[in-house]
């Protein structure tokens, strides 16, 4: 399961800006529940430059979680860096 989220975040994280769901990117491997071992996945990402973790948002569109730096404001820092919309 690591190796295919890593994957999909790479593909999907080429599009410079881009942000997105755990959930679609369960769907994008075509394990639609699969949604939380996503999640767990993206907190053991080993390579947070390389793989950027820090564009996942919350399905209801707002940051949630973050382990790098000072948490949530690293995070939102790192998006506005990034020139993302942030909700």
């Amino acid at each position: 399961m690591k190796l295919k989220h890593w994957l999909v975040f790479l593909l999907l994280g080429a599009i410079w800006s881009s942000s997105f769901m755990w959930i679609k990117i369960a769907a994008e491997i075509h394990r639609p529940r699969a949604y939380r071992a996503v999640g767990r996945a993206n907190a053991t990402n080993p390579m947070p430059i390389v793989i950027p973790c820090h564009r996942l948002i919350g399905v209801d569109g707002k940051l949630h979680g973050y382990g790098g730096g000072e948490g949530l404001k690293t995070k939102e820092w790192l998006l506005k860096m990034e020139g993302a919309v942030i909700a």
